[in-house]
């Protein structure tokens, strides 16, 4: 199999070579051409790998190019397993996608020492054990993809020290609850994606630390109920989808309380809810959407507001 790798220097695209590759990436494949003495200080800094059929990384692949890489895309191959060493040199990476490959496992040191990365892309493996300090060195992480793998629970201590993190999706999994303490570190979160799980229990206190949370994406699980309070600290919320689950009542005082003031969206249709009290969206004053479509509810809800802003 042939393979184009693609070397971006000071945003100058060049052809690094055309290399012959049987699924087992090592440092042969890049280090035979290191001819290319343009590339000199500047070193290698994009690799982009997507979609040729590596199943396996040799723990000394990236050996050469530790301070230069920022940028690492793996995307679309069939990679099952990563060596301790293989990645955790790699003390500039910025980007690394290791979306649609086959990954089962998770260890502590898959990622061991990526101290400045800041986007980690693992959608759509068959991931379904991560050790619970498998992210304890990514201080400067992001944005954290997990979706469309096969996880059942999360570890509490998971997500420890990742206070930057600014966007975590862990749809498509098959997540039933989560606790109170999931997402305790994650104090700059603005955008939590939880959708298509089999969610059934939530604790009240789950969201108490994502007070700069702007989206909130609960859609597609089945949850029937929603804890007093449960949304009280998300001062910053705009958007919140809960479309698609089997919701049968909402606490006309406290289910939503705290969101007044900032709610632009909320999404609650298609599920179980027959009466929804006349004053629960008064103080809403920024609400723009309220999707209630698909509900079998027995009071004329759009009656109660001046305005056309319901659906």
């Amino acid at each position: 199999m042939k393979i184009f790798i693609i070397l971006i220097i000071s945003n100058i695209k060049f052809l690094l070579a055309l290399v012959t590759f049987d699924g087992n990436l090592n440092a042969d494949v890049l280090q035979r051409h290191h001819a290319f003495s343009y590339v000199g200080n500047n070193g290698l800094s994009q690799i982009s790998l997507e979609n040729k059929h590596i199943t396996t990384l040799d723990p000394n692949t990236f050996n050469d190019y530790t301070n230069s890489l920022s940028l690492l895309n793996l995307a679309s191959n069939q990679i099952d397993s990563i060596q301790a060493d293989s990645l955790s040199k790699l003390i500039n990476l910025n980007i690394l996608d290791l979306s649609f490959n086959q990954l089962k496992l998770i260890q502590e040191t898959t990622f061991h020492n990526l101290i400045k990365l800041t986007v980690l892309n693992l959608v759509h493996n068959l991931i379904n054990e991560i050790d619970v300090n498998a992210f304890s060195s990514l201080h400067s992480l992001k944005s954290l993809y997990l979706s469309y793998n096969q996880m059942n629970t999360i570890d509490s201590n998971l997500f420890n020290n990742l206070q930057n993190l600014q966007s975590l999706s862990l749809s498509g999994n098959n997540l039933t609850s989560l606790n109170e303490f999931t997402f305790k570190d994650l104090i700059n979160l603005e955008n939590l994606c939880l959708s298509y799980n089999r969610l059934n229990y939530l604790d009240t206190t789950v969201f108490a630390s994502l007070t700069k949370l702007t989206r909130l994406y609960l859609q597609s699980n089945q949850l029937d109920y929603l804890g007093v309070n449960m949304f009280k600290n998300l001062e910053n919320l705009k958007s919140l989808h809960l479309e698609n689950n089997y919701l049968i009542s909402l606490d006309a005082c406290c289910t939503f309380n705290g969101l007044a003031n900032t709610l632009e969206q909320i999404y609650l249709n298609n599920n179980n809810l027959t009466h929804i009290d006349e004053n629960m969206f008064v103080a809403f004053n920024n609400l723009v959407v309220l999707n209630l479509d698909g509900n079998p509810l027995a009071n004329n809800f759009t009656s109660y507001f001046n305005t056309s802003i319901f659906i």
